[in-house]
């Protein structure tokens, strides 16, 4: 099932994969009951909730016990800059984040005191994908569709997968157990 705060995102992922996805704010989650996902996957979604024990906790009540929570998130490492302006005027990789944690720890307290248990902890480099836009816009492309298959075919890939790395960024990833 897949969960969002954007109809759009909603409706793309059904069509994209026929399953069912509901609109529903991080922190609540309505229409998804107590104890009824055996994994979650929440992928750069902490940074930009406005109460991140809030949300540990939405996501403890969603998983079973014993169930898995995959969780990434970004990792501001001191001397990060990057050219994006947030609305109250700090320098931030994205302007909708409401934080960009600055260590392991403030990542993990809240969900830990969720009922959460980590069972692997990962700093990857945080890049972003050069081909990204070019990618995108093929994708809205319709017209363009054997324009596309010719580009994403076998020598494409290769530049697809390139990628800049984010000065002074990483991304947090967290494999954890609820408990």
């Amino acid at each position: 099932m897949g969960v969002d705060l954007s109809p759009v995102r909603v409706k793309r992922f059904t069509q994209l994969t026929g399953q069912p996805a509901i609109l529903a704010n991080g922190e609540r989650l309505e229409g998804v009951a107590d104890a009824s996902v055996d994994l979650c996957i929440s992928t750069m979604v902490m940074e930009h909730v406005p109460d991140d024990a809030a949300y540990a906790e939405t996501l403890a009540r969603i998983v079973k016990p014993g169930g898995w929570l995959f969780l990434t998130t970004v990792l501001r490492k001191p001397g990060a800059w990057y050219f994006r302006r947030a609305p109250d005027g700090r320098r931030v990789l994205d302007p909708t984040h409401v934080r960009e944690y600055a260590d392991v720890a403030t990542v993990r307290r809240p969900l830990e005191a969720a009922g959460f248990r980590v069972e692997e902890l990962r700093l990857e480099r945080l890049v972003f994908p050069i081909a990204h836009p070019l990618v995108r816009l093929l994708n809205a492309a319709r017209p363009l569709r054997d324009v596309q298959r010719l580009f994403l075919s076998a020598p494409w890939s290769w530049f697809e997968a390139m990628a800049l790395p984010i000065p002074r960024y990483r991304e947090i990833q967290l494999v954890l157990r609820r408990v």
